[in-house]
């Protein structure tokens, strides 16, 4: 009888496990076909912005052909290649022919160039193209677009924004150091477009209560008002409430933010401003994160001893490797309209640029304090202006600047401006032209 026994619960066990083993395998299979539908989706979404890319690769520069594709004259990604060269042959990148574009970025991105060096001019441009739009398009995502919607967008902005549309065309690095910046720190916008995984508008439930008003410089403080530590009753998230029904506006994603920033800032100076911003702004830990991951990044330059020794020792003298192009039209910046109109770079067109850098700065200090999302892409481009060259296409804030500005909620007839106070007709459009650059 006891053998009896002991047989049937060794057959329940032996059942038991086949059907969890059927389970798995089931579940296994089940997940393989949802991760095939969503690559197989996630194609479909970035074809179309690719496809635009890739047109424009082609056709932006004269020289180009569609069939067979060939880029026409991407000659910044000509210059990384040949930087990656000539880091991998031991030479000189800085002091190359007259004839040719010379180098201007730090030794980090040197180090980062090698990755192209070597791979063939169209496939190396059509791998840069495809990042580009990758890159885009989870800038877009960070600003509340959502499937099709996404994809629209982003293929709008490649054909259709002049900063984006050239920065493809030249094989730029502008989008990858905005996305960059923007997937590190930039607040989370509604989702005004598609809809988001949570079921919700930015992620959060439809149901879930609204939380009283935030105060920027104090939404990720925790003891001692030091950014980075969430106190109880921000864990998950910070919300800035519309002032009206119309429901959620931002939400900051709690993680370690700052090291994205610190990189960005080591492959193009530009992006420091970002971290000076989130610190004076209450956000201290995001800020020192950025500034160590900087100094990280820039420490594996020195593996290049020489171009680094010559590089930082140029730019404390004043030199930035493109001081004799400052007074091109091109060049969007304070100083290079100062020097256009008076001929020369001098004294004064420096003070113009800290002057602005120190206006913009607080501008967007005071506005962020409300909007976030609005003062840190206010931050954003105040270091293109107030920087001594930035080239019309580098000017790739305006996408997250527009989204900023239409996600700015209207209040009581009163829209955010650059000086904390309301404009005229209360609407994100003449914020659009009241900022900085609107009309160039």
């Amino acid at each position: 009888m006891g053998t009896m026994s002991h047989l049937r619960q060794r057959s329940g066990r032996v059942r038991a496990a086949q059907a969890v083993t059927c389970v798995k395998t089931q579940g296994n299979r089940l997940g393989r076909v949802r991760l095939g539908r969503r690559l197989l989706r996630g194609a479909g979404l970035m074809a179309p912005p690719l496809v635009a890319a890739l047109v424009v690769g082609a056709r932006l520069i004269p020289g180009g052909t569609l069939w067979p594709w060939h880029p026409g004259g991407m000659m910044d990604l000509e210059v990384y290649q040949r930087t990656g060269r000539l880091v991998l042959a031991g030479a000189d990148f800085f002091h190359v022919a007259a004839d040719q574009l010379p180098w201007s970025s730090p030794p980090c991105a040197a180090v980062v160039s090698v990755g192209w060096a070597w791979l063939p001019v169209d496939v190396a441009a059509a791998a840069w193209l495809a990042g580009c739009v990758l890159a885009l398009a989870l800038l877009l995502r960070r600003c509340g677009f959502h499937g099709w919607p996404l994809s629209a967008a982003a293929t709008v902005c490649v054909l259709f924004v002049e900063p984006v549309r050239e920065t493809l065309g030249f094989g730029q690095m502008g989008v990858f150091l905005v996305a960059l910046a923007c997937l590190d720190s930039l607040p989370r916008m509604r989702a005004r477009f598609g809809r988001s995984k949570a079921g919700g508008p930015g992620g959060l439930s439809p149901a879930s209560p609204t939380l009283p008003p935030v105060d920027a410089s104090r939404r990720e403080s925790g003891p001692g008002g030091r950014g980075g530590v969430s106190s109880p009753e921000t864990v998950g998230r910070a919300v800035q409430r519309s002032g009206g029904t119309s429901g959620f506006r931002t939400v900051r994603v709690r993680r370690r933010e700052g090291w994205l920033t610190g990189l960005a800032t080591a492959v193009k100076l530009t992006p420091a401003l970002l971290a000076v911003y989130e610190f004076f702004s209450g956000r201290r830990r995001v800020g020192v994160v950025a500034f160590c991951s900087f100094l990280v990044c820039t420490a594996l330059g020195f593996a290049l001893w020489q171009p680094s020794l010559y590089y930082w020792a140029a730019l404390a003298t004043g030199n930035s490797g493109v001081n004799d192009r400052i007074q091109f039209a091109t060049n969007q910046t304070v100083m290079g309209v100062w020097t256009r109109l008076s001929g020369s770079p001098s004294a004064i067109a420096l003070a113009l640029s800290v002057a602005l850098i120190v206006l913009g700065l607080v501008g967007a200090i005071r506005v962020g304090r409300r909007f976030p999302a609005l003062g840190f892409c206010l931050a954003g481009l105040t270091s293109l202006l107030g920087s001594p060259v930035s080239w019309s296409h580098h000017y790739v804030w305006v996408v997250p600047l527009a989204l900023a500005l239409w996600d700015a909620p209207v209040a009581g007839g009163e829209a955010a401006s650059p000086s904390g106070g309301g404009l005229a007709d209360g609407s994100p459009r003449s914020a659009a032209w009241a900022s900085p650059g609107g009309a160039g």
